[in-house]
């Protein structure tokens, strides 16, 4: 794969998996009785359907800022782990897909953009650090 290639599919798998989690941060700040009532019924609690938005809001924005992307990435990664561990638990398996496809896509995207983190702090890239 061309560089070319390879970097118009990681701004594409980026723009896709910010986009189905900015939708999903939609349902769960806007208070939508069936996130509320999904949330309940696994047992936890309304903060922490507040809090998994918040995480996936902060995720989804970082994961279009090249220099933040493998840092939003690594976070999502959890939450997306704990996604699937929860409908999997709760037998819920078809629901399991949506954060099991993401998950493979932010660790993608990790790796992918793991040279832009030397940028935060002060570094043309990360392997340049080393080199």
């Amino acid at each position: 794969m061309t560089a070319k290639s390879r970097n118009i599919l990681t701004w594409s798998l980026s723009a896709f998996a910010a986009a189905v989690l900015l939708l999903s941060v939609f349902m769960k700040l806007s208070g939508n009785p069936e996130a509320v009532e999904n949330f309940l019924n696994w047992g936890y609690s309304d903060s922490f359907r507040m809090f998994i938005g918040v995480c996936e809001l902060f995720g989804a924005v970082g994961l279009l800022i090249p220099p933040f992307t493998t840092l939003a990435a690594c976070g999502l990664s959890i939450v997306m782990t704990g996604a699937v561990f929860t409908h999997l638990s709760h037998a819920q398996a078809p629901q399991a897909a949506i954060p099991l496809v993401l998950l493979a896509i932010v660790l993608y995207l990790a790796r992918e953009r793991r040279s832009e983190i030397g940028k935060l702090f002060g570094h043309a890239t990360a392997a340049h650090a080393h080199g």
